[in-house]
């Protein structure tokens, strides 16, 4: 009997953050992986992932443009996105699920939390 995984899509330009995110995530989901902005959006609107782990600071385009970008194309409207980001301030949390996050870490995380975030994003 097959089983069809979930897509993943993780967006982190830290290799060992997105692996540890990758290993975190690996049972329950199928992985795809991008190391910048503009990757990540053409990976996104490539694989159609049901969950996107989203680094806010990324290099060629940040977080919250993509996050924009893909709550603005109707094919990727309803993908999930955990935003996760070492800053802390209230007022980047608030910009993230402004412009559309479902969920939003602060790193560092546990496993515990990143499997919490991803499991309460996709009941939603």
């Amino acid at each position: 009997m097959w089983i069809i995984k979930k897509r993943a899509l993780i967006i982190e330009d830290e290799e060992n953050i997105a692996e540890a995110e990758s290993l975190i995530l690996g049972e329950a989901y199928e992985i795809h992986h991008a190391y910048d902005g503009d990757e990540g959006l053409e990976k996104a609107r490539q694989i159609k992932p049901h969950v996107i782990i989203l680094d806010l600071m990324l290099p060629k385009r940040n977080g919250y443009d993509i996050c924009f970008n893909i709550r603005q194309d109707k094919s990727l409207r309803d993908t999930k996105i955990i935003m996760v980001t070492a800053k802390n301030q209230q007022l980047d949390q608030n910009k993230g699920m402004f412009i559309g996050a479902d969920e939003y870490l602060k790193k560092p995380f546990s496993p515990e939390e990143l499997i919490k975030a991803v499991e309460q994003a996709m009941k939603e």
